[in-house]
């Protein structure tokens, strides 16, 4: 028997789901900014999965500005193809400027290993919608015209 899981519990994944479901069928869609102002009452179910020191909540927040910021750099050649410049060198671990990636061969190879188990957890995530919309057998075929490339 299938169960939906949050964070290791279920009753919380259970709670959040029927939370969600609610809200997606009172307004259509599950917008992000709709589930915050909802789950701003104490008493609301979703409330505890949300920041409300705002001093925690800012810091986290300038975090994810700053590894966008880091991986925003690009460099266009003079094709017009991009070029990243930095890249995520596993989670916790920061980033890496792709010039000591080259020269550092293991770093390298961590990295390849890092994006070959983000693709085979791409797979796992999607597979079920994939299957539904036949898309899987298209997504794999791309996966290993790249790997051949």
């Amino acid at each position: 028997m299938a169960t939906l899981q949050l964070n290791r519990s279920r009753v919380a994944a259970k709670v959040a789901k029927r939370e969600l479901d609610r809200i997606e069928k009172e307004t259509g869609a599950l917008m992000p900014a709709e589930i915050v102002r909802r789950a701003k009452s104490p008493r609301h179910p979703l409330h505890r999965h949300f920041d409300w020191n705002n001093t925690v909540a800012a810091r986290k927040w300038r975090l994810v500005q700053a590894a966008n910021l880091i991986l925003s750099v690009r460099l266009i050649d003079d094709s017009g193809v991009s070029h990243r410049q930095y890249v995520n060198i596993g989670y916790g671990e920061g980033f890496a400027s792709m010039a000591k990636v080259i020269a550092n061969p293991g770093l390298a190879a961590e990295i390849v290993a890092s994006a070959k188990a983000e693709i085979d957890e791409w797979v796992r995530r999607y597979q079920d919608l994939a299957e539904s919309l036949g898309l899987l057998r298209n997504a794999e075929k791309s996966l290993r015209k790249r790997k051949s490339a």
